[in-house]
């Protein structure tokens, strides 16, 4: 779920145009560490690559207001940190499916302020 707030204070800072620029930053680096975070669950856990790619993802859905993406991110980097592989994998799963889309519903919300 968008942190409207963030949105709009976001688009205050830097102006919609800016906003935009850095929204699809943001949505290509959100990508790119799902693409890592896939290729880690497939072919094996290094636990510390995938506790630094849920960390930056935790981060870039915070600033960017995508909570919900950022409350599994936190989770995932949690289950890293416990070392557990159960849940790590059942973590990293529900991150590869609840980001992506909550990034898409943030950018929605940000192009209805931007336009």
């Amino acid at each position: 779920m968008p942190d409207l707030n963030t949105l709009r204070q976001l688009v205050t800072d830097v102006g919609p145009d800016t906003a935009q620029r850095l929204l699809g930053v943001f949505k290509d680096d959100v990508e790119k560490r799902i693409a890592v975070v896939s290729d880690l669950i497939d072919n094996g856990n290094d636990l510390d690559n995938l506790r630094r790619q849920a960390h930056s993802l935790k981060g870039l859905c915070s600033t960017y207001g995508a909570l919900t993406g950022e409350k599994i991110a936190e989770e995932l980097q949690d289950a890293c940190d416990m070392g557990d592989q159960g849940t790590i994998t059942a973590k990293a799963k529900a991150a590869l499916n609840i980001i992506p889309s909550d990034v898409n519903a943030t950018l929605e919300a940000a192009k209805k302020l931007t336009t």
